[in-house]
């Protein structure tokens, strides 16, 4: 069974001697035990749960000798413990506006809030083939109102609006009040974002994994049913899938 879980062979694995054996299992529960109290938002708990699983991700590439990878995880040290390395505030402050208002950043929180709104909206033409089939309406169902994206949606929400509409309309409302709060005049509109969607399209072809995974997804899919992550995807595959476990070396043991 966990060799299943886990993809090796090590004989006389047991739950207790996995758990013991694998990092984060504390900080995980204590995570988990705050979502389930109400403690974290939906945007904390998301964030949280990409950063453990995309830390992890990093690692093992890592341990395949990626380059890359290490150099991450390099940059992660420093920034993690920056009195340790000497890392001034200022410095952290810097870097964390840095990449933020590019139009790949833009388009990649759009499709994220896409991703959000997808839980809460239905096509409005009976015969659409998914919500990015033409228009959409907030559903009416109970648990669609207790969803953190429901009173917005709803003020946002106009016949003939697309998933991506609306999106872009709370994108836009909330930059506003960003804008106004800081003093600031906006300088983003529907034009704007929606080609900073159009670029993300064109930036993923570049990714020869997400493109392959995409062509495949999509041959099989000739009713629509596919999972919302793989027809709305936030990142790029390759980004969010997990690897192969490492290849076994030489005098490892497995098992007979």
């Amino acid at each position: 069974m966990y060799s299943e879980l886990t993809g090796l062979n090590i004989p006389g694995l047991t739950l207790h001697r996995l758990i013991g054996e694998s990092p984060l299992i504390r900080e995980c529960a204590l995570t988990g035990a705050l979502n389930l109290r109400g403690s974290l938002s939906p945007d904390e708990w998301r964030e949280m749960s990409e950063l453990i699983s995309g830390l992890i991700l990093v690692f093992l590439r890592s341990h395949e000798g990626k380059e890359v990878a290490r150099d991450q995880i390099e940059i992660l040290h420093r920034f993690i413990f920056p009195k340790k390395y000497k890392v001034h505030d200022s410095r952290v402050k810097e870097l964390a506006g840095m990449y933020r208002n590019t139009s790949l950043a833009r388009g990649w929180a759009l499709r994220k809030l896409m991703s959000e709104l997808a839980e809460i909206v239905v096509p409005v033409r009976a015969n659409a083939k998914n919500i990015l089939d033409g228009a959409v309406c907030i559903s009416t169902e109970p648990r669609a109102k207790e969803h953190f994206l429901y009173q917005e949606a709803i003020r946002h929400w106009t016949r003939a609006a697309t998933l991506q509409l609306l999106a872009i309309r709370i994108y836009l409302d909330r930059a506003q009040v960003a804008s106004s709060a800081e003093g600031k005049d906006i300088t983003l509109d529907e034009r704007v974002l929606k080609r900073d969607l159009m670029k993300v399209r064109k930036w993923e072809e570049h990714d020869p994994k997400h493109t392959l995974i995409k062509m495949i997804l999509k041959a099989k899919d000739s009713q629509g049913t596919l999972p919302i992550e793989l027809l709305i995807p936030t990142k790029l595959f390759s980004e969010s899938m997990l690897i192969s476990p490492p290849a076994s070396t030489e005098g490892e043991p497995s098992e007979k």
